[in-house]
């Protein structure tokens, strides 16, 4: 099962690194077909655990058979909250999002903070 780690700074500029490095990282697997969403929804975890979260944060991706699970950790124990926001809000909805494309997702304490995950199958 192949699987890869990237540190990340506790910073929005670091989006674009993370995004590259998933990217990379699912054509080096023969992931393609999983690419776009795989990229929205880890784009949406790491802006929250830099948003919401503490430092430091780590993004983990691992390839199963069909299954590709993504884990963004943070060092915030505070767990992630859907919420229902009014539709003239501009930002609230990226759990959604999460939740509706991808297979399972869920989050764990882990140690001083916590790992939000999610899995999407090809």
């Amino acid at each position: 099962m192949p699987s890869a780690g990237i540190d990340l700074d506790s910073d929005l500029v670091n989006l674009p690194r993370a995004r590259r490095f998933v990217s990379d990282l699912l054509q080096s697997w023969g992931r393609d077909q999983t690419l776009q969403p795989v990229l929205l929804l880890t784009t949406e975890l790491v802006s929250n655990a830099v948003r919401h979260g503490d430092s430091p944060i780590r993004l983990m991706l691992q390839a199963d058979g069909s299954r590709v699970r993504v884990e963004v950790s943070d060092g915030s124990t505070r767990p992630p909250v859907m919420r229902a926001p009014d539709l003239a809000e501009t930002g609230g909805r990226g759990l959604h999002f999460v939740d509706t494309l991808s297979e399972a997702w869920g989050h764990e304490h882990n140690g001083a903070g916590k790992r939000v995950w999610f899995e999407v199958t090809s």
